[in-house]
């Protein structure tokens, strides 16, 4: 692994590097090394001259580097940072390893089926409670418990429904990521009871006129409300609205203008994702004909604790695996996930289910990969935050290092190619090419590092650009275009 920074090298290291600088162009004919870059730079020109870039492509079996542009510039990487995390959790976890829910209880079943006793659900953190891992409806995960609970001849619960989140340790993490972003669904909190992406889905019909307007949501909780100020516009030039919540997770508000006939999807986070899991149970209980006369309560508020030498199992819950996990995070990127299984990281490895925890353990995949830690400063799993920053030269080195490890096919299979999750509507002109590649985008950041396969040549390569100010497609299109130059030369 090629280390990066300043150091005092002896004559026969020096003699060395020049040896290899050289051989990288041995696969070129005179002259075509420096057209080739020059060709490489002029694409990359086109996102215009305020843009800052960190670049660099090696191949794969030497290990030479073909091109490279301030690879060394750590900048802000988006979801890029997503590669860190995912690799560190299948180094330290392994590709099998599932996340556990219990459930449990303090009491017991009498005869007449009523069960004088609480129930706790302790989190570990799975996000396969979603559309994303059940393929279908997320509520069928709580059916199958109320059936096992009701396997148990439980008709009426007497006591509380507990959440236990206590395995994350709480975090500032929100406090390095924008204001702005907090409100939407890429930003939901991290907590280790998750159910629906710990959002709230509305399905918002607008009619002809203003009285035509109506609302529906899911999960189908009794105690949730719409409120709307939203009006419909014939001539407005778009829908436009925000929402705000008047009562946290009961009561949204709606404003702004929608246009006529038009059915709106949106996905709210909702602020206290543990108590929201509870509420969403408990209306599948009753839903399944279990009467429930306690409330949802949380572990640790209103003096509630947990009598662990006294609970008994009632279900045990596990997660897909974490490689399927792993391919939606670097599919889809979708930070919560990455969040869940960075602070699932810290637990395991450290006993600590916080982000500094399983940051700590991203810095030991590192140090064991041997790659510089000064193109490296990260604060978050899901590269959500602006204060991380990543050089293009670091994180080649943790795809070679990837490639070449234990979990390197689960890693690389984890990425998407052309045509698939945040690559959907990117294409690659160069036919007869495969490549594999996690995206990351922000305001002003376009992030794109993978692999590529041409034939019997293969490459490793990050394209990070910042500050850009023309249009992201053209930062985009610039970076497609240049891997296309690269499997044509």
């Amino acid at each position: 692994m090629r280390f990066r920074g300043t150091y005092t090298l002896c004559l026969a290291a020096v003699l060395m590097a020049v040896i290899i600088g050289c051989s990288a162009l041995i696969k070129f004919k005179p002259g075509a090394a420096e057209e080739f870059r020059r060709s490489l730079d002029e694409i990359l020109s086109s996102a215009g001259e305020n843009a800052v870039w960190s670049v660099e492509v090696i191949e794969f079996y030497s290990g030479e580097v073909i091109y490279q542009r301030n690879s060394a510039y750590s900048l802000i990487p988006a979801s890029n940072a997503k590669l860190f995390t995912t690799a560190a959790a299948l180094k330290f976890l392994g590709g099998e390893h599932r996340i556990s829910t219990l459930i449990m209880t303090d009491g017991e079943v009498d005869s007449s089926g009523i069960l004088c006793g609480n129930i706790y659900i302790a989190g570990g953190g799975d996000p396969g409670i979603s559309r994303m891992f059940t393929q279908e409806d997320p509520l069928n995960v709580f059916r199958e418990w109320a059936a096992e609970i009701a396997g148990l001849g439980v008709i009426q619960i007497n006591g509380d429904i507990i959440a236990v989140d206590t395995l994350f340790a709480p975090s500032a993490l929100e406090s390095s990521w924008e204001w702005g972003d907090l409100f939407y669904s890429y930003a939901a909190p991290a907590s280790a009871l998750t159910f629906n992406d710990n959002c709230i889905d509305l399905e918002i019909y607008s009619g002809e006129d203003a009285g035509a307007l109506s609302c529906e949501w899911y999960p189908p909780l009794e105690d949730f409300t719409v409120t709307s100020g939203l009006e419909i516009i014939a001539d407005s030039a778009e829908t436009n609205y925000s929402w705000r919540w008047e009562v946290p997770d009961c009561e949204l508000v709606l404003t702004g203008v929608v246009e006529p006939n038009k059915c709106e999807s949106i996905r709210i986070p909702v602020k206290n994702p543990p108590l929201y899991f509870l509420r969403v149970f408990e209306c599948v209980l009753v839903e399944e004909g279990i009467t429930v006369y306690g409330e949802p309560k949380l572990f640790g508020f209103d003096g509630t604790s947990v009598p662990a030498d006294s609970l008994s199992l009632l279900i045990e819950h596990r997660s897909p695996p974490l490689t399927e996990i792993i391919e939606v995070i670097n599919t889809e990127s979708i930070n919560l996930y990455a969040e869940l299984i960075l602070r699932a990281l810290g637990s395991e490895v450290y006993g600590q289910g916080s982000p500094q925890a399983g940051l700590k353990a991203v810095d030991s995949l590192m140090f064991e990969a041997m790659i510089e830690p000064a193109g490296a400063h990260l604060v978050d799993g899901s590269g959500l935050s602006r204060h991380n920053w990543l050089s293009a030269g670091t994180i080649v080195d943790l795809l070679e290092y990837c490639r070449n490890s234990d979990f390197g096919e689960e890693f690389v299979n984890s990425l998407p190619q052309y045509g698939e999750g945040t690559l959907k509507r990117r294409k690659l002109t160069a036919p007869g090419c495969v490549i594999r590649a996690k995206t990351g985008s922000m305001s002003g950041v376009r992030a794109f590092s993978g692999y590529l396969c041409c034939g019997q040549e293969e490459y490793i390569f990050s394209f990070i650009c910042n500050n850009y100010v023309c249009s992201p497609v053209i930062v985009e299109g610039a970076m497609d275009e240049a891997l296309a130059q690269i499997c044509r030369r």
